[in-house]
């Protein structure tokens, strides 16, 4: 696609949501942020790494011109170094009384069950969410899962209930690369600080085992989580635009 043919496309969509009621676009959005959407709009000399956003830079430029801005910025990180959590000790002994394990064949059905209850939940803040329902989730983490070596999956759990999870997973495309994807943490003070246990536990199994690059994935800006990229070096950003109709 050409400057011409994006700019149009995306200037004739916008009038077609003007003229069914709409009072803001937004884009790029495949029908919910479960699925793709944002652009790259700022990148590095890393390759791509998987599962993330692919587009030419010039789509940015394109929206822009169409009357788009960016709304919600993201980032990715990339770490090369354990850097210790100076808060891990007392981190460490306040989530002692979690089970924090990883899922085998056995727990899938449950550990998945329990991961799209947190979800749900845990995500209900970020822009443009919405539930997804249990069969729609299956499908799509379901052969994620599967393919994901169980060790690089953290579930930390309260009485029975998921109240934290961490999935990264190995990049095939770049090896000795771990890709943090997904970190989700119940809601309420009393969790407070789990994710970057969470993390602390990851970052000592990724270096320890051998991992010499990790890539914390497609953090939105807005997200506390950003926080656990301290020692990290960006390599990409990224933007949900939308304009006003």
């Amino acid at each position: 696609m050409d400057r011409e043919s994006g700019v149009g496309l995306l200037r004739a969509a916008c009038e077609r949501l003007r003229g069914q009621g709409c009072a803001r676009a937004v884009a790029p959005l495949d029908g919910s942020t479960w699925f793709g959407y944002r652009w790259v709009v700022e990148t590095s000399e890393e390759p791509p790494f998987l599962l993330e956003p692919r587009n030419p830079l010039e789509y940015a430029g394109w929206a822009r011109e169409a009357g788009f801005t960016p709304w919600q910025t993201y980032r990715s990180t990339l770490h090369t170094a354990h850097v210790p959590d100076p808060r891990a000790a007392e981190l460490e002994a306040r989530f002692a009384r979690l089970g924090l394990r990883h899922p085998v064949p056995r727990t899938l059905e449950a550990d998945l069950r329990g991961i799209h209850a947190l979800s749900n939940a845990a995500f209900v803040g970020n822009p443009l969410f919405s539930p997804l329902d249990w069969p729609a989730f299956e499908a799509l983490y379901r052969p994620l899962l599967s393919k994901v070596p169980p060790e690089w999956v953290w579930v930390a759990e309260d009485g029975g209930r998921t109240v934290g999870f961490l999935l990264s997973l190995p990049d095939p495309t770049q090896p000795g690369t771990l890709i943090a994807k997904t970190l989700a943490i119940a809601p309420g003070r009393e969790y407070a600080g789990l994710g970057r246990w969470l993390a602390e536990c990851f970052y000592r199994q990724a270096f320890g085992a051998g991992f010499r690059r990790v890539i914390h994935a497609l953090m939105w800006e807005s997200n506390r989580s950003t926080n656990l990229q301290g020692h990290g070096r960006v390599i990409r950003r990224y933007a949900l635009f939308a304009r006003e109709l």
